[in-house]
């Protein structure tokens, strides 16, 4: 009986249809703001790599982070440039008057063409990775070059200069030589040698290192940060680099402004919400003031009133919430169904810390008011 005149007022409907409207928002904001955070993140998670090389195992700090995967354990060479069959960059220095003050010029006809060590290294780890070759394809002393689609595309017409061709390595115990047998195309740059030359090598090697992906993109910077305190010796890397093809890099950086607008929607709501709230329980009370004298008449104790006020408030603020959570998901079908895109259902945490801030308020506000 209590609800049901509660109900019929018309000022009520007034006030659950505007909760209904922040909430239904608030939702689809929400929704759009995870979808277009998952694409950042798979993109972000799929060209991106950490590599870390440390003196100590790091293996079992990066399987606790949930946010880093694919943990891949890598060996590392250094070049032997003695050998001319991939080269070192061409450059010239000059000072503010226009004169030379260092510079490396090679004299071969093929400098073009052949494949230059940087091409080889990841930013400034200053190392190639080496994988093994699972298709147990290579023989020993045999390696395959990986090389990232750009650089492949740009040498592939030119690779006789470098095929069946030796080439140098070094650790740091030993000089080593392969022949190079085959070129393929990978995100990053690297080599593949047989798995026992692999075993041999890894066995060898005084230094962990680990290569990974990272599933979050505004994470990233803290967990490189967080690695590097951890991992801070002498001969210690961590290096994060990312390799993004064609327009994928202005789509991620169009992706990160969308989200940052997104969020900041969402906040202006959340606090629009709340002031609302305020608004609608001082209005809602000053009403129950005139139905509090009738009901103190017909024998209801101030706590009694009290209790059917907060009943009042909470059935209109939950009835609200879930009408809004069916009609937001209602409209997250449509969209998927016309535009193909797969909206992330909200994150239920957040939601819920909204819900039970307005929940708390509506209680404190009837118990900490006068005159009810």
């Amino acid at each position: 009986m209590i609800l049901k005149s509660f109900f019929r007022n018309r000022i009520t409907k007034v006030y659950s249809l505007i909760f209904i409207i922040l909430f239904t928002v608030l939702l689809i904001i929400m929704s759009f703001l995870g979808y277009f955070e998952k694409v950042q993140n798979d993109l972000f998670s799929k060209r991106s790599i950490l590599i870390i090389a440390s003196e100590k195992d790091s293996y079992d700090v990066l399987k606790e982070n949930q946010l880093i995967s694919n943990i891949q354990k890598k060996v590392i060479l250094s070049p032997d440039k003695t050998y001319d069959v991939i080269v070192d960059q061409e450059y010239v220095l000059k000072n503010s008057n226009g004169d030379t003050i260092d510079e490396h010029i090679i004299n071969d006809k093929n400098y073009e063409y052949k494949i230059k060590w940087n091409d080889l290294i990841i930013n400034d780890f200053n190392y190639i990775l080496v994988s093994p070759d699972t298709t147990n394809q290579l023989e020993k002393q045999e390696i395959a070059i990986g090389l990232n689609p750009t650089w492949y595309n740009y040498y592939k017409d030119y690779f006789s200069f470098s095929l069946n061709q030796k080439i140098g390595f070094k650790t740091e115990e030993e000089n080593l030589e392969f022949n190079i047998s085959n070129f393929y195309e990978n995100l990053w740059p690297e080599i593949l040698v047989s798995e026992d030359e692999y075993n041999e090598l890894l066995s060898k090697q005084k230094l962990f290192v680990y290569t990974m992906n990272i599933n979050s993109y505004s994470e990233s910077d803290h967990i490189k940060s967080e690695l590097e305190k951890q991992f801070n010796g002498k001969n210690d890397k961590v290096i994060l680099e990312s390799s993004y093809l064609n327009l994928e890099s202005t789509q991620v950086s169009n992706i990160g402004d969308l989200i940052d607008v997104l969020k900041l929607v969402s906040y202006i709501i959340i606090f629009l919400f709340f002031i609302i709230v305020f608004i609608v329980i001082n209005n809602i009370l000053l009403d129950f003031r005139k139905k509090s004298l009738i009901e103190r008449k017909l024998g209801f104790s101030i706590k009694q009133i009290k209790k059917n006020n907060i009943i009042r408030l909470l059935s209109l603020y939950l009835i609200s919430f879930i009408i809004s959570i069916i009609l937001s998901l209602i409209i997250i079908i449509i969209i998927k169904y016309i535009f193909h895109i797969q909206l992330i259902i909200v994150n239920l945490k957040l939601l819920l810390i909204i819900f039970l801030c307005g929940l708390i308020i509506n209680i404190l506000s009837v118990l900490f008011r006068r005159n009810t």
